[in-house]
């Protein structure tokens, strides 16, 4: 394999119950390069999937019956190579010059357990990307009605609700 990487991250966790409520704050700042093949690209460069900045907050509360609980994340965008259309070629930018948009995300959650002998049943609902925010993963070099280029951004997925029941055996 020819090339090389580096990865250097930093972060930090704070978790706390009190009583009925949680909550999670967790932050990561890493920074991840590498380098190709020395006859195609030269020095160092962002990694595809580096994510400069990553925050997670999360929190619930515990109800008689039921658990709430809901997470924020904000993410740096991925890092990507700007493509655009000159005299009918397609011309890169700085290889992985450019970034994505930051993506956010909120989820919601919703719990309820019965405890038996045999173990627990847990009935949730869950909504992942509660906001609906359709996040951009990618960009690519399209065109419009008239045949003029544009980059496209390619979208997350929407607002995805989810029902379920898991059993939890006592062991």
């Amino acid at each position: 394999v020819n090339g090389a990487w580096d990865y250097g991250p930093m972060g930090v966790l704070l978790k706390r119950n009190v009583g009925r409520y949680f909550a999670l704050l967790s932050y990561t700042l890493a920074k991840s390069e590498r380098t190709d093949d020395p006859r195609v690209l030269r020095g160092w460069r962002p990694f595809e999937l580096d994510q400069r900045h990553n925050l997670q907050l999360a929190g619930s509360v515990q109800l008689t019956n039921w658990r709430l609980g809901a997470r924020l994340q904000l993410v740096t965008g991925n890092p990507y190579t700007e493509e655009r259309l000159v005299n009918n070629e397609i011309v890169s930018g700085e290889p992985f010059g450019s970034r994505l948009p930051l993506f956010y995300s909120i989820d919601l959650r919703a719990d309820r357990r019965w405890k038996k002998c045999w173990g627990d049943l847990v009935f949730y609902i869950d909504v992942q990307n509660a906001t609906n925010r359709r996040n951009v993963e990618a960009r690519e070099l399209g065109f419009d009605d008239f045949g003029n280029p544009r980059q496209e951004a390619l979208k997350g997925l929407p607002l995805i609700p989810f029902i379920g029941l898991e059993f939890r055996p006592t062991i």
